[in-house]
C-alpha cells in the first residue's frame, strides 16, 4: 500500500517528503529527513526513495501487521536504528531484515511472536542490539536459540521464560549484555551461560528464583555487573551464594530478594566487589565481620531493611562509614555489630537527595561557584558526604 502522493495544501503543491511527514512525524539534520516515527498504520506502506536516502532511524509502533518480510527490491542502506514495537507481528521470516543491510539497533517488543528461526539474523552482520522483550519466546531445547554471533546486546525480558536450555546462546559467543528479567525463571542448573565468555552484564530481576548453581558463572571471567533484584532468596545459604566464584564482579544487586541473613561464606570468592546493594529485605543487623573480606567493597546500600543502626539517635536516614566502606541504611533502631571504628552522620540534608545529573547540573550552571558551594559543604559534613558526592563514584552510591 503507497501512503505517499504528492497532495495540494492550500493552493501550494507539497513535495513527496512533505507529504510524507504530514502522516509520519519527520526529524531533519540539515535538509535531509534522518528519523521518522509512524503509529497506527495498517497493512503494508512504503517510504519514498527521497527519504530512504538519508533515514537512519525508523519506528514504527502500535500498528497490524502479522508479519515481517523481506522486501528484496527495497533496500534502505543507511538505516542504522529500527523500532517494530507493539506491532502485532506472529512471525518473522528468514533473513526478513536483508533490506537492512547497516541495521546496528533492531526493537520488536511487545509483539506476539513465539517462534525464530535461528538464521533470521544471519546475514545482518552490523547488528549489535537486538530487543525482543514482551514475546512470547519459546526456546528450542537441543539447538541454539540464534545463529547470530555479532549480537552484542541481547533483551529477551518479559518473554514467559520459564527454563534456559544450555544450547540456548551457543552461538551468540560475541554477548555482552544479556536482560532475563521478568520471567519465570526458578533455577539455574549451571550450564546456561557457559559459552559467553565475554559477558559483563547479567540482569535476572523479578524471575522467582530460589536455587543458583555453583558453576553456573564459572566460565563468565568478565562478568561485572549481576542484577538479581525481587527474588526469592530468603537466605543466601540456601540459595546457593556461599559457591558464588565471580572473582571478576564488581557490582550484586539483591534488592527485595526477601534476605532474612548475610552468612558471612556468603560472598566467598568475590574479591573484586565494589558495590553490594540489599535493599528491601528483612535484614536486622549487619556485621561487618562478614564481609571485610571484600577489600574493594566501596559502597554498601542496606536501605528499607529492618536494621537497628548505631550512633544515629532520633534520625532514621543514616550515612556511616566504616574503615573505607560507603554504608547507606534505613534505621529503625540502635544497635551496629562490630562498630567500634564506625563514624556516623545525622540525617540527609537537601544536599543529599540531590540526584547526581542534579549534582553535574549545578556545577555546569554555577560554574566555579558550585565548585566553591560543594567543597564547603564537603568540610562541614564529613567524610562520608565528602565520598558520596564524589563525581566519579556517585553512580554506583544511589540506588
Amino acid at each position: 500500500m503507497f501512503l505517499i502522493l504528492t497532495t495540494t495544501f492550500v493552493g501550494v503543491e507539497l513535495s513527496v517528503e512533505d507529504s510524507f511527514c504530514q502522516i509520519c512525524e519527520c526529524k531533519r539534520w540539515s535538509s535531509s529527513v534522518t528519523e521518522v516515527s509512524c503509529s497506527h498504520l495498517s497493512n503494508d506502506f512504503f517510504i519514498p526513495a527521497e527519504i530512504r536516502t538519508g533515514l537512519r532511524k525508523l519506528v514504527l509502533s502500535h500498528n497490524n501487521f502479522s508479519s515481517i518480510f523481506k522486501k528484496s527490491n527495497v533496500v534502505y542502506s543507511g538505516l542504522r536504528h529500527l523500532e517494530l514495537t507493539n506491532y502485532s507481528i506472529i512471525s518473522v521470516e528468514r533473513e526478513a531484515f536483508r533490506s537492512f543491510p547497516r541495521l546496528e539497533y533492531l526493537d520488536l517488543s511487545d509483539n506476539l511472536i513465539r517462534f525464530l528461526d535461528s538464521n533470521t539474523f544471519v546475514t545482518d552482520n552490523f547488528l549489535r542490539t537486538l530487543v525482543l522483550a514482551g514475546n512470547i519466546i519459546s526456546l528450542p531445547y537441543h539447538r541454539p536459540f540464534l545463529h547470530a554471533p555479532q549480537i552484542l546486546n541481547l533483551d529477551l525480558s518479559r518473554c514467559n521464560i520459564n527454563e534456559l536450555p544450555s544450547a540456548t546462546f551457543r552461538n551468540m559467543t560475541r554477548l555482552l549484555s544479556l536482560n532475563l528479567s521478568k520471567n519465570s525463571i526458578d533455577l539455574l542448573y549451571g550450564d546456561e551461560f557457559e559459552t559467553l565468555e565475554n559477558l559483563t552484564e547479567v540482569i535476572l530481576d523479578d524471575n522467582g528464583l530460589k536455587l543458583i548453581n555453583q558453576s553456573t558463572f564459572r566460565k563468565n571471567v568478565r562478568l561485572k555487573n549481576l542484577s538479581l533484584r525481587g527474588n526469592y532468596f530468603l537466605t543466601l545459604d540456601c540459595a546457593g551464594f556461599k559457591f558464588l566464584n565471580i572473582p571478576s564482579l564488581e557490582m550484586l544487586w539483591l534488592d527485595g530478594c526477601k534476605l532474612l541473613s548475610l552468612p558471612s561464606y556468603s560472598f566467598g570468592n568475590l574479591q573484586n566487589l565494589t558495590t553490594l546493594s540489599v535493599n528491601d529485605n528483612f535484614l536486622k543487623t549487619i556485621n561487618f565481620g562478614e564481609i571485610q573480606h571484600l577489600s574493594n567493597l566501596k559502597h554498601l546500600s542496606v536501605l528499607e531493611n529492618n536494621l537497628r543502626c548505631g550512633c544515629v539517635g532520633e534520625y532514621k536516614h543514616l550515612c556511616c562509614s566504616w574503615d573505607d566502606l560507603e554504608i547507606l541504611a534505613t534505621c529503625n533502631d540502635v544497635d551496629w555489630n562490630d562498630a567500634k571504628n564506625t563514624s556516623c552522620n545525622q540525617e540527609f540534608s537537601f544536599w543529599d537527595y540531590l540526584k547526581p545529573w542534579q549534582w553535574k547540573a549545578v556545577a555546569s550552571i554555577a560554574g566555579g561557584c558550585a565548585v566553591m558551594v560543594v567543597i564547603s559543604i564537603l568540610l562541614v559534613k564529613g567524610p562520608c558526604l565528602r565520598r558520596k558526592i564524589d563525581l566519579n563514584a556517585i553512580e554506583s552510591i544511589y540506588i
